[in-house]
């Protein structure tokens, strides 16, 4: 049997224009990705670029959209949602633990 060490995973981010990648060390002992230190970056737009062929990460005049959309990335998917499906996630969510507290009781 053949054993398999996961050093660095690669956390995507997919938007209506772009899709944007890091790729960081993975912590075995607590399984979560360390954010401290990115090993890669991806960018790619895809009104310009739809096959990704061509990654933008490391251009200057794209640095305010890779800083945004890398803040997106480490809040998790349900930050990035669009605000009217995110108020929605909250209420399903804010429903559920109502109904878990009634059961409980």
């Amino acid at each position: 049997m053949m054993t398999v060490s996961v050093t660095i995973t690669g956390y995507s981010l997919r938007t209506l224009r772009h899709r944007y990648t890091e790729w960081v060390p993975f912590d075995t002992q607590n399984f979560k990705p360390d954010w401290k230190y990115v090993v890669a970056r991806e960018l790619y737009d895809h009104q310009l670029d739809p096959a990704e062929n061509m990654n933008m990460a490391d251009r200057s005049v794209l640095s305010d959209t890779v800083q945004t959309l890398s803040k997106q990335l480490r809040a998790g998917w349900r930050y990035s949602l669009p605000k009217h499906m995110l108020a929605r996630n909250i209420q399903i969510e804010n429903h559920n633990i109502s109904h878990v507290r009634e059961i409980e009781q």
